[in-house]
């Protein structure tokens, strides 16, 4: 599975003899089946191996987002050298926890927070109306629920009622700001989104 990503037989070693390797093909092989594309599919691999070495899957233990984002600031501290800026290091970060949470949900040791999500009806039914009405892949409305669902709780945390809603209230209230750590092509994605 791993030389679908790394050519280079010294860095295909480190793949192949980094810790939990048959959980981690499963993984990239199931993400490969979801129909990822190659680039995001050769940085998550990278992420998965670091992740692999910061937890421990032995033990009966779940982990949460708490958790991976104090491990992934560990990580971060430990690599400071690798990082050419602080908003570089905040998106490794960043990747690091949506990587290993993704991972663990995956093999069902991933502790989720429930937590009822703003507008989450008006969510629901527009992720339905793309899956049934739409016929999206599951991977693009993972990715809208993900860029709605930032929208959302900003809305909710600036108290703006869905209906007040304009182009004007997203662009001077702040939201765009608000995902500005997000790389260009991210931020687009989120702004196509909404």
């Amino acid at each position: 599975m791993f030389e679908q990503f790394v050519k280079r037989p010294f860095h295909l070693a480190r793949y192949r003899n980094g810790p939990y390797v048959e959980e981690r093909s499963r993984f990239l092989a199931y993400l490969v089946h979801e129909g990822r594309c190659s680039e995001r599919l050769r940085a998550i691999n990278h992420f998965l191996l670091e992740v692999a070495k910061h937890i421990l899957l032995n033990r009966k233990h779940s982990y949460t987002t708490e958790n991976l984002t104090i491990l992934a600031r560990r990580w971060q501290k430990n690599r400071k050298s690798e990082v050419a800026s602080k908003r570089q290091a905040r998106i490794a970060i960043l990747d690091f926890v949506f990587v290993a949470s993704s991972w663990l949900r995956f093999l069902g040791r991933f502790e989720e927070k429930k937590e009822e999500l703003p507008f989450g009806e008006f969510l629901r039914e527009f992720l339905a109306f793309l899956r049934d009405e739409k016929g999206l892949a599951e991977a693009t409305i993972r990715g809208h629920k993900h860029s709605l669902k930032l929208f959302l709780s900003w809305l909710k945390r600036e108290d703006i009622q869905l209906t007040a809603v304009s182009p004007k209230t997203i662009s001077t209230h702040g939201f765009l700001v608000c995902i500005s750590y997000y790389s260009r092509d991210e931020r687009e994605c989120h702004r196509f989104t909404i």
